[in-house]
């Protein structure tokens, strides 16, 4: 029996046995439209089998140039036509037999090994089958149209609505990864034939006939194409020197063709351009000219979208060296996986790159412990987490002795080819200084000084080659003549019978917006970032005790300055400025617990974060993990410097707002954590950890002394420089809670009035005692009797605090002035923040 389907331009779509039936411009509408005329759920369609009727939902639906009321039953049959938005120049949309139509399939390339999945339907089949769907679900669940088993797709990943042959509207389901085309993240988007579509390390060609999966490495190599295709590669740089000529070239006219599954050893003179080309190849820089295509794609214009698809380990080690190789591994899992990867799927890549490195016996040794070759192991596993199809390492046997540097060639080409457990081989490109295991790669590419090819081939030609020009090819006498001749070896080699052709440069996607980052889930990343950092910083049990010792020495140093009176007002005038000393120590003990176990977190991680951040890892999250796990040792640290220091000091019980400990831990605690960002501050904008250090003694220096505490700050210009110290705030919010201003400031100027009253009230009695012994000889002389002693006049000491000189307006005994001074001190907390942040994106951007 015929059904009905309704027809919308070029698209045709079965209404199936049973509704409703959505129409509209949701991309999960049953047919989507991307007519702005349309709204997301325009029309519902319901009924059985030929019987249907439509629903407006409020958008505007005329049937012949009059307007449907909203929500009144529209009968509909073949030849029914309905315009959607506006009578005349509204979206159409008709009504016709099945048997009018012939059904179109999305195609899928065979050798992806991803195949579309029938999704079960609630309460029966609905007819609907994917041959005649027009939504795709994509993702790594099972009940997905087109199921992606990749941890680096999520389990909901994308939306994909067939618009019309060889257009789709895409749309991502806010992706952990994201989903890109043409190398540009999207979050809705209607592509057209020939574009590019990604989901994790899956990627699809848009054509008539469907959605085409791009060839990876786990193909056969019979039906892979080149895997990396360098066609006339130039790069140059604006330079002084150069300046008449354009630019100094570091990369000139390279090319080159790297089949399937392939070691190369990239090698050549200091200056001839390998780091550079390892950074064309990954896309980090964009040539002057020409093209570098790997899977077919332009990889400067697919750079963010290959993530997942091309690792890159440094010459630097990859991991810290605190943490187990599984632990880091693990932690590199969590990172690059979709934040709804099961702890399973985790567990399973990482034994997966142990397994395939060889370290199952070192899996559960500190990365500390282990030796160079497998430290390098170790930073390749990080990379193989998520299987890609191109590994590159820069200078990965530098500092190695012969024997490592023969392991670690003998790794990569097992890597390359696929000899390992359950490996499925990648085109591994090497760049190295040294020539003693060249003959375990499949290609050599030797670069002469500017950046020319001076060879490329096989390993076992390289030495033939060059010996037709010259009778000694020692490798110290080939790359002698490469920095003589450099321009006549590639000049040489070019004219040999071992150059490849130049591959023709693939024309670039049509209008692209700008690439962009995708936005992954902060709290996530933050989170795991955060248990990285807790386990690093607990790994180390004498930093542990150090960081408890440390608060309660600082403490215990305030007994040294033997104020009877602790943090109460002074009795004796000599005594009177001790509390200033106590509250000195305090306070700079504060600020050296916060600056400097932070000023070196960032610089000596810095490659490790470079590259994290190129896989995906947030500068927000990234900061966020360092800062919380500060404060919260800040706050510890505070607590206990505070606590101890009031239990051997004599002190007021209470401050301006509640008792003295809580305002005084509050106070120390902020200034501390305050300090601890400072110190990331100096560890983002430093290039090296030596250069942080003179930067830390000055910042401290700067504390104390524009601090309050050791000289005065309320003499002009000095006052308003001390603002910008965060010490400074930190100091005033502690000296309101003691009342500073009153308990010492003018305390002392009544102690000095006392002493000066009491010179006098003494000299007032001797000079009374002088006065009734005369009277009394005089009374007895004259036989009179004992007249009545007088009594001195006494000066009573009273000082109006109010009048008293050099109180600094910051010490002010008020909950005013002591909230005044916390938020100084967050604001600053917020401009450090502010300022690591930008720093650190910078940082990511290279």
């Amino acid at each position: 029996m015929a059904g009905l389907a309704v027809r919308a331009g070029d698209r045709v779509v079965t209404l199936g046995d049973v509704g409703p039936f959505v129409v509209g411009r949701a991309v999960d509408a049953d047919l989507a439209l991307t007519d702005p005329q349309v709204s997301r759920q325009h029309l519902i369609l319901t009924g059985t089998g030929a019987e249907w009727s439509a629903y407006d939902m409020g958008g505007g639906t005329y049937r012949d140039g009059e307007l449907v009321q909203p929500g009144a039953p529209i009968a509909v049959e073949p030849g029914t036509a309905l315009m959607l938005g506006h009578p005349e120049q509204g979206v159409m949309v008709e009504f016709v037999s099945t048997e009018q139509i012939v059904p179109r399939r999305v195609q899928l390339d065979a050798s992806t090994g991803w195949e579309p999945q029938p999704r079960p339907a609630a309460g029966g089949s609905s007819g609907r089958e994917l041959s005649q769907s027009r939504v795709i679900r994509v993702g790594r669940r099972t009940d997905n149209d087109l199921v992606l088993p990749d941890p680096t797709v999520s389990g909901r990943h994308a939306l994909l609505a067939e618009v019309a042959p060889g257009q789709y509207l895409v749309e991502d389901l806010r992706s952990t990864n994201g989903t890109y085309v043409d190398g540009v993240a999207v979050h809705r988007q209607e592509v057209g034939e020939g574009s590019v579509i990604s989901f994790g390390t899956a990627f699809f060609r848009v054509t008539t006939e469907g959605l085409v999966g791009i060839n990876d490495a786990s193909a056969d190599p019979d039906d892979l194409d080149a895997a990396l295709v360098v066609s006339q590669l130039s790069y140059r740089i604006k330079d002084r020197q150069h300046r008449a000529s354009g630019g100094k070239y570091l990369l000139r006219d390279v090319s080159f063709v790297v089949p399937p599954r392939s070691l190369v050893a990239v090698i050549g003179p200091s200056g001839a351009g390998k780091s550079t080309l390892i950074k064309a190849i990954t896309g980090k820089i964009k040539p002057s000219a020409g093209q570098v295509r790997f899977a077919g794609l332009d990889t400067a214009l697919f750079a963010r979208s290959l993530v997942g698809r091309v690792g890159m380990v440094p010459q630097e080690d990859l991991v810290h060296r605190q943490l187990t190789a599984r632990q880091a591994l693990t932690y590199a899992a969590a990172l690059r996986f979709t934040d709804d990867a099961t702890a399973a799927e985790r567990r399973n890549a990482v034994n997966w790159a142990i397994a395939e490195l060889g370290l199952e016996e070192q899996a559960d040794l500190t990365v500390r412990n282990l030796s160079g070759g497998q430290r390098k192991r170790v930073s390749v596993a990080m990379e193989l987490i998520t299987r890609p199809d191109m590994l590159l390492l820069d200078e990965p046997t530098s500092g190695l002795d012969p024997n490592l540097d023969l392991e670690v060639m003998e790794m990569l080409a097992e890597l390359a080819h696929g000899t390992g457990l359950e490996s499925e081989g990648r085109t591994v490109i090497v760049v190295t200084h040294s020539t003693e295991n060249l003959n375990k790669a499949d290609y050599v590419l030797l670069l002469s000084p500017g950046g020319r090819v001076a060879y490329f081939g096989p390993p076992e030609e390289l030495i033939g080659h060059f010996s037709a020009y010259q009778s000694d090819v020692s490798w110290a006498a080939i790359y002698a003549r490469l920095n003589a001749e450099p321009e006549r070896a590639a000049a040489e080699f070019a004219a040999s019978p071992l150059r490849q052709p130049d591959a023709e440069p693939t024309p670039p996607p049509g209008l692209r917006r700008r690439p962009r980052a995708t936005r992954r889930w902060f709290l996530s990343q933050a989170f795991t970032l955060l248990r990285r950092q807790t386990r690093l910083t607990l790994t180390d049990p004498y930093s542990g005790l150090f960081t408890i010792a440390l608060p309660v020495a600082i403490a215990l140093l305030t007994l040294l300055v033997r104020a009877p009176e602790g943090l109460l007002p002074a009795i004796l005038t000599d005594d009177v400025g001790k509390p200033r000393s106590l509250l000195i120590i305090l306070a700079f003990g504060a600020v050296a617990m916060g600056l400097v176990p932070s000023v070196r977190q960032l610089v000596t991680e810095r490659v490790i974060y470079q590259h994290e951040a190129g896989v995906g890892v947030r500068a927000s999250a990234y900061l966020t993990s360092k800062v919380l796990l500060l404060g919260v040792v800040s706050a510890i640290q505070a607590f206990l410097l505070v606590w101890v220091a009031l239990q051997v000091n004599p002190h007021p019980e209470r401050g301006v707002f509640t008792d003295l400990l809580t305002e005084m831990w509050l106070a120390c605690f902020v200034m501390s954590w305050t300090c601890a960002v400072l110190g990331l501050f100096l560890s983002a904008i430093v290039a090296t950890a030596e250069q942080v250090m003179p930067l830390m003694v000055i910042a401290l220096m700067l504390q104390l002394v524009l601090g309050g505490g050791v000289l005065p700050a309320i003499s002009s210009g000095v006052s308003e420089l001390s603002w910008l110290q965060p010490g400074r705030w930190g100091m005033a919010a502690l000296a309101t809670s003691l009342d500073f201003n009153t308990n010492i400031t003018c305390h002392a100027e009544v102690l000095l009035k006392r002493t000066e009253d009491a010179e006098v009230n003494k000299k007032a009695d001797e000079a009374t005692d002088k006065a009734n012994e005369k009277a009394e000889e005089r009374a007895e002389d004259a036989g009179l009797p004992k007249p009545k002693a007088q009594k001195p006049e006494y000066r009573h000491t009273v000082v109006d605090c109010a009048t008293v000189k050099d109180q600094d307006p910051l010490w002010t005994f008020d909950q005013a002035t002591w909230s005044r001074d916390m938020a100084m001190v967050g604001a600053w907390f917020l401009i450090y923040l502010v300022g690591t942040w930008i720093a650190l994106i910078r940082r990511a951007r290279g």
